[in-house]
């Protein structure tokens, strides 16, 4: 699948990380190699309903594309061969003065609605849907740094949860007791559902997540949940954690976590450096932000 590139839009806004936006197509793309069909439909109706969903309440933007832009935008979505064009698209509107508000409410939100629109009329097919989900999440991705609010840097402030399905908890409570004891503030959530976890988050000012599977037939739920967190909160990093990470040492890239690790204390390194890094970086999403 062709990489995303900045082509003849080679002043792309300093918050539009197209490194970030190719590493989500690139787990995209391993996804459609290691999940079964079915879970791939899955993940495309939730980025779709998710990204529609999340800005049904908020306010209109001042500044928003026109019929016509929209339209254009939504084929770039569904455009063979070229996962660059929408992303490029955004580029352009950020630099002719769209806000952050106006990407996502203006041109992400209502193209999904569209595109869902689109599939449900079957004006489109469920390949392009899918390919059109993927690049939504990959913009989304190349967006997350600006998305996140000052204080959420420098941190050590997490949610641990088990993935749903999962029934061994034991491991994922002794972890949290481990980071507590090393000054971590750690809230749990067992037994919860997807919705749940979701819901939770939402309304919650966490950015490190540390979600617990054990087993590799939990990977395609686990991703649908990566996915969605990220959605819900663009800027939060997550890590895998748990025998899934044993079992499959590269489950982090194929569910599209921040990390993975298989034991507690490389769970604690791992968390350290996402804060360490959040850190150094806090002083140029800052400028990101109010740029």
């Amino acid at each position: 699948m062709p990489n995303p590139a900045p082509g003849d839009d080679a002043r792309t806004p300093p918050d539009l990380d197209l490194e970030a936006v190719t590493r989500a197509h690139t787990i995209v793309s391993i996804q459609r190699t290691r999940l079964p069909t079915e879970a791939l439909h899955i993940l495309a109706r939730e980025v779709l309903q998710r990204v529609a969903h999340r800005a049904a309440s908020a306010a209109r933007p001042d500044r928003v594309p026109s019929a016509d832009e929209l339209e254009a935008f939504c084929d770039d979505l569904t455009k063979l061969n070229d996962d660059g064009a929408a992303a490029r698209a955004i580029g352009r509107a950020r630099r002719e003065g769209a806000t952050l508000d106006c990407v996502y409410l203006g041109w992400l939100a209502p193209a999904a609605r569209r595109i869902g629109d689109r599939w449900e009329a079957d004006a489109t097919s469920l390949a392009s849907t899918n390919i059109a989900a993927g690049r939504i999440y990959a913009i989304l991705s190349g967006l997350r740094r600006a998305f996140a609010p000052p204080e959420a840097n420098g941190r050590r402030h997490a949610l641990f949860a088990s993935t749903p399905g999962e029934t061994h908890t034991i491991g994922v409570t002794m972890a949290a007791d481990m980071f507590r004891q090393r000054g971590w503030s750690i809230d749990l959530a067992l037994g919860r559902t997807h919705d749940e976890l979701v819901e939770l988050l939402r309304g919650s000012d966490h950015a490190i997540i540390g979600l617990s599977a054990s087993r590799e037939d939990m990977t395609a739920q686990l991703a649908r949940l990566v996915l969605a967190l990220h959605i819900c909160k663009p800027w939060a990093k997550v890590l895998v954690c748990g025998r899934i990470a044993e079992l499959d040492p590269d489950i982090a890239g194929v569910v599209g976590a921040d990390g993975a690790a298989a034991d507690a204390p490389s769970a604690i390194e791992q968390m350290e450096r996402l804060v360490d890094r959040e850190d150094a970086e806090a002083p140029s999403a800052q400028r990101r932000r109010s740029a």
